[in-house]
């Protein structure tokens, strides 16, 4: 059978592609909806939106010297994550309250995870069914239709479930405001495992203050990622606070007091790595991080019953904000190992110089 199952020409060139500018168009439309519903704009500001919106990921995505690699640079560490927290924050950006977002990022983070559980049962059944098929009766499927039709699943039958099950935005006043059917996962997974990890970093930080040590490299990565993890803890949790035991109103009240000591060794290891090795996409990802980082920890300690919605709306316009332009992290990484090599060369051509 010479049939040519090829759907998309070469997985890691064009598939990937594809992915990337479908993926950003996606949540890039699907925030500019959100945001026409919400705050009644026009029909021809929200096309223009979402023409202009679409067209400037495509552009960023297909013109970037990052490569179109989902994994990677730019798009993974900026564009995607900037979208994905606009879509949580942009409907609600004038509640008075927390209700109305944590109940819609309940149900929508909800609709996209059963979207992907029947995306991959569903494109799981046909290519093990076609695997089967193949086996017994030598059709010659090669292997990377299998990957074709993976492709397909996640890019359309996914966003598709997902969006079907995305709820309308409200103002909150009919906000459930019991939220029992998420108790089990905060407070015995989320709460005691984010309370055991920030204790480990506490008694790391301890120890290399009384060594008179610096802190290691990697620490900033880790830190930072835990951070994360202390922050969007403290977002599912708030809801639950005085209702859910004494641990977990423990954990809403004094999580970000607890995070000013590793966000300051954070700031001090991204400090030490850019001075040793300059500047690049991932470290200006920490220091962006590090600053919103700082800025969230003053906010819910001086507010300790702050508004969530300010959570992912100011770290998706940082993000944004980095993922283009002169300020952005391509731009200055670049201009700093630049900037590293050129030092050693004009030293090198000086000395020479010098011995002539």
């Amino acid at each position: 059978m010479n049939h040519d199952w090829r759907l998309f020409g070469s997985w890691k060139t064009d598939k990937i592609l594809y992915f990337v500018c479908f993926v950003l168009a996606f949540f890039c439309l699907l925030a500019v909806a959100l945001a026409a519903e919400r705050y009644n704009l026009s029909k021809p500001t929200h096309a223009a939106a979402a023409v202009v919106g679409t067209g400037f990921l495509v552009w960023r995505v297909i013109f970037s010297s990052s490569g179109s690699w989902l994994f990677d640079g730019i798009t993974t560490l900026y564009l995607l994550p900037a979208f994905v927290l606009a879509v949580m924050a942009i409907s609600h950006l004038h509640d008075p309250g927390n209700a109305a977002i944590w109940v819609f990022n309940k149900r929508g983070w909800g609709g996209a995870g059963f979207g992907l559980f029947i995306a991959f049962t569903v494109v799981g059944a046909f290519t093990l069914t076609l695997w089967t098929a193949d086996s017994l009766f030598r059709f010659g499927v090669p292997g990377s239709f299998y990957g074709d039709c993976w492709f397909l699943a996640f890019s359309f039958l996914w966003p598709w479930v997902a969006l079907s099950r995305v709820p309308a935005t409200s103002t909150g006043q009919d906000a459930e405001t019991d939220p029992s059917d998420m108790r089990f996962f905060p407070v015995y997974l989320l709460v005691p495992l984010t309370l055991l990890y920030l204790a480990m970093v506490l008694i790391y930080i301890v120890n290399i203050v009384i060594l008179l040590e610096l802190p290691r490299g990697e620490i900033g990565s880790f830190i930072g990622w835990l951070a994360v993890l202390v922050v969007a803890t403290h977002m599912i949790a708030l809801p639950l606070a005085g209702t859910a035991g004494c641990l977990v109103e423990f954990y809403c009240d004094h999580a970000y007091r607890l995070l000013l000591a590793p966000i300051a060794v954070l700031a001090l290891a991204v400090w030490i790595r850019i001075d040793t090795h300059g500047l690049t996409e991932q470290r200006y990802f920490l220091i962006v991080m590090t600053i919103w980082l700082a800025a969230m920890a003053a906010y819910f300690v001086i507010r300790p019953g702050g508004r969530i919605v300010i959570v992912p709306a100011t770290l998706s316009v940082m993000l944004f904000l980095g993922g283009f332009g002169p300020w952005g992290a391509e731009d200055l990484s670049t201009w700093s190992q630049l900037g590293r090599l050129s030092s050693p060369l004009t030293k090198s051509v000086l000395d020479e110089a010098c011995l002539v």
